[in-house]
C-alpha cells in the first residue's frame, strides 16, 4: 500500500498529465545555398536537427505554458540555438457580477508573447516584441519579461505590461578568431566596414562594462481595445503605447582611447580599441483600427517612434550608428477561403524624422533600421493553398513575397508541405534574394544567400 506521501505524489502526477497538453515537433533539414560563402567558416549545405515543444498545464483558473526551441547542425559548422519565447504563469478570474463592465481579469508572470501590432508581426519589424533572427529571413516573435494585466469586457479590454529584466534579439551565432569576430551561419551580420577593416580586439561580447545597464532596464506598455460586432462585421480598434528598450543593439565607441596610425601610402588616421554595446531606449505610439466581412479583413496601422540614448551614458562613448526616429503606415487586406487557404496583399511607407530614405548617402553613420528590415517601404503578397486528399492526408502550397521600393529588392518564398501520415511530412521550400542596389541595405546584404532546403518533420 502506498504511503501517504507517495500517494500525494502520484495523485499529483495523475492530474498534471490529465491536465497536461505537450506538443512537439521534431524537423531534420537540409540547405543548400546556390552561391559559395562570403567567409571561410561558412559553408554550402547544412544539415540541422530542429526541435519545437509547446507544453500547456492547467488546473481550475492557473495556468502554465511554456515554449521551447533549439537549433542543431549535424555538419562541421556545430552551430547551436536554443531560445525560450515563452514561460509564464497565468491566472484568470471572472467576476460574478461585472464591475465597471469588467467580466473578467487576467494575469500573467513570465516571458509571454502578445501581439501589440499587428503590422509589427506581419512585416518582422519586432519593434514591440524581440526576435530570434537566426534566419532574419524567417524571425521568430518572442515574449517580453515582465507582468501583463488585463481587464476585459464584453466590448473592450485593457492590457498593462510591466517589466523589469530586458532580453534583446537573438542574432547568428558568433564567435572570435584571431581578435576578430565571425560566424558559421550564412546570416551573419558584420559591424559597419569602417570597423570590420580594422584589426583591433572587438571585445563586447566578453565584456561589455554597460551589462547591467542594458539588462536591468524597465518597460512599460498599455493597450486599448474596442470592438463591436454583428451578424457578418467586426469592427475593431486598437491603440498602444510603450516606453521600453530597443529590441536591437547599437554599438558605441570610446572616443578617449584613439591611437594614430602611422603614415602608409600618403593616408594617417587614427583606430578606436574600444567598442561595446550601448543600451537604447525608444517610445513607441501605435493605432490600429479594422474590420472582418464574411471571409474578408483589413488593417490599417499608424505606428511613430522615438529613439533615445539612456541617461547614464558614460562620458567620451558615442554611438556608431544613429538612433532614428521614425513613423510609417501600413494596411493587410486579406481574403480567406477557409481555415488554411488564403491570399493576402500588404502595403508599407515609412517616414524618417532626419532622413529621406529614398535620397540618404549612405555612409557608417545610417540609421540601424535600414540593415535590419526586409521591407521599410514597399509591398507584400501571401498565398496559401491547401488540399485534403481522400484519405485525409494534406497539402500545402505556400508563397510569400516582399519588395521594397527603396533598394528595388526582393524576398521570395515557396514552400511545399506533403503529409504521409497525419503526424508525419516532408517540405521542400526555396528563398529566393535580390537587389539592384549598391547601398547596404537588407536585400543587398543577403543577396548570395539564395537556398533550397528539404525536410522531414515528426509532428507528436
Amino acid at each position: 500500500m502506498l504511503s501517504m506521501n507517495k500517494r500525494n505524489i502520484f495523485v499529483f502526477f495523475v492530474l498534471f498529465y490529465s491536465s497536461n497538453s505537450v506538443a512537439s515537433t521534431l524537423d531534420l533539414e537540409w540547405q543548400h545555398y546556390t552561391s559559395p560563402p562570403s567567409l571561410k567558416t561558412q559553408l554550402r549545405d547544412y544539415v540541422l536537427l530542429n526541435w519545437d515543444q509547446r507544453m500547456d498545464f492547467h488546473k481550475g483558473p492557473f495556468y502554465f505554458s511554456s515554449h521551447v526551441q533549439a537549433e542543431y547542425s549535424l555538419d562541421q559548422s556545430k552551430i547551436f540555438y536554443f531560445n525560450i519565447p515563452e514561460l509564464y504563469l497565468f491566472y484568470r478570474y471572472d467576476l460574478q457580477k461585472p464591475l465597471y463592465h469588467i467580466q473578467s481579469i487576467e494575469l500573467s508572470v513570465g516571458r509571454k508573447v502578445k501581439v501589440w501590432s499587428l503590422a509589427d508581426e506581419y512585416w518582422d519589424m519586432g519593434l514591440w516584441n524581440p526576435l530570434s533572427r537566426w534566419n532574419p529571413i524567417h524571425p521568430e516573435t518572442n515574449g517580453l519579461i515582465g507582468s501583463l494585466l488585463s481587464l476585459l469586457s464584453n466590448q473592450w479590454s485593457f492590457d498593462f505590461f510591466l517589466g523589469a529584466l530586458y532580453l534583446p534579439n537573438q542574432e547568428a551565432q558568433l564567435f572570435e578568431k584571431n581578435e576578430e569576430i565571425s560566424s558559421r551561419s550564412r546570416w551573419f551580420n558584420p559591424l559597419p566596414n569602417q570597423v570590420d577593416a580594422l584589426d583591433i580586439d572587438i571585445d563586447y561580447l566578453k565584456h561589455n562594462p554597460f551589462i547591467f545597464d542594458i539588462l536591468f532596464q524597465q518597460s512599460y506598455l498599455l493597450s486599448f481595445k474596442t470592438w463591436s460586432e454583428t451578424p457578418t462585421t467586426y469592427y475593431w480598434m486598437k491603440w498602444s503605447i510603450a516606453d521600453k528598450p530597443v529590441n536591437h543593439l547599437f554599438f558605441g565607441l570610446n572616443k578617449t582611447n584613439l591611437f594614430k596610425i602611422g603614415k602608409e601610402e600618403g593616408v594617417e588616421g587614427s583606430v578606436n580599441q574600444n567598442i561595446t554595446i550601448l543600451p537604447v531606449r525608444q517610445r513607441l505610439l501605435s493605432a490600429e483600427w479594422g474590420f472582418d466581412y464574411n471571409n474578408l479583413s483589413t488593417v490599417f496601422t499608424v505606428e511613430n517612434t522615438k529613439m533615445r540614448e539612456v541617461k547614464a551614458k558614460p562620458e567620451g562613448w558615442d554611438f556608431f550608428n544613429h538612433r532614428e526616429s521614425f513613423s510609417y503606415f501600413s494596411t493587410i487586406l486579406k481574403y480567406s477561403f477557409s481555415d488554411q487557404s488564403f491570399v493576402q496583399v500588404a502595403y508599407i511607407q515609412t517616414w524618417f524624422k532626419n532622413y529621406n530614405i529614398n535620397n540618404v548617402v549612405f555612409d557608417n553613420k545610417h540609421p540601424s533600421i535600414l540593415r535590419r528590415h526586409k521591407v521599410l517601404a514597399g509591398i507584400g503578397l501571401d498565398w496559401q493553398k491547401e488540399v485534403v486528399s481522400f484519405k485525409g492526408l494534406k497539402r500545402v502550397f505556400s508563397l510569400s513575397y516582399r519588395y521594397s521600393f527603396l533598394n528595388e529588392g526582393s524576398w521570395l518564398f515557396l514552400e511545399t508541405l506533403y503529409y504521409i501520415t497525419p503526424e508525419i511530412y516532408a517540405g521542400l521550400t526555396f528563398d529566393i534574394l535580390g537587389s539592384k542596389s549598391a547601398k547596404n541595405y537588407f536585400f543587398n546584404q543577403f543577396r548570395h544567400n539564395d537556398y533550397f532546403s528539404w525536410s522531414l518533420t515528426y509532428d507528436f
